[in-house]
């Protein structure tokens, strides 16, 4: 399993890990970047979500042959709980351009609102 989440969302990063589901059993450790999860040949069912709530809950059927592993790719949505995207590719980040945006609105009203607060110190 490789998860990942968007650069605006560093703080599910920092205070969130994703959890991680094996045919509905938790798999214990795991974390953003890789993580191992041992298991034999068959057909699994992989859920990966980042709250407790059960939207933010995505899922994946991965075949894993004899000997052989897979990768699993998850991406956290770049807003807030909403669902992220999982695949057998690396994932883009769901809802990256409205975060960005959002992102960008917030730091311009912060300098905005620095700089009359220095203009009514100033004068």
């Amino acid at each position: 399993m490789d998860s990942s989440y968007h650069w605006t969302s560093v703080g599910i990063g920092w205070f969130i890990k994703p959890r991680v589901f094996v045919n509905g059993h938790p798999v214990p450790g795991a974390r953003w970047g890789r993580t191992h999860i041992p298991v034999g040949a068959g057909s699994y069912h992989v859920e990966v979500a980042v709250s407790s709530g059960s939207s933010s809950v995505v899922g994946i059927q991965v075949p894993v042959g004899p000997g052989a592993g897979t990768t699993v790719y998850y991406s956290a949505s770049a807003l807030g709980f909403a669902k992220g995207a999982i695949g057998a590719e690396p994932q883009r980040s769901p809802r990256a351009i409205p975060a960005i945006v959002l992102t960008i609105a917030a730091l311009a009203y912060a300098v905005w609102s620095i700089g009359g607060l220095a203009l009514n110190i100033a004068f």
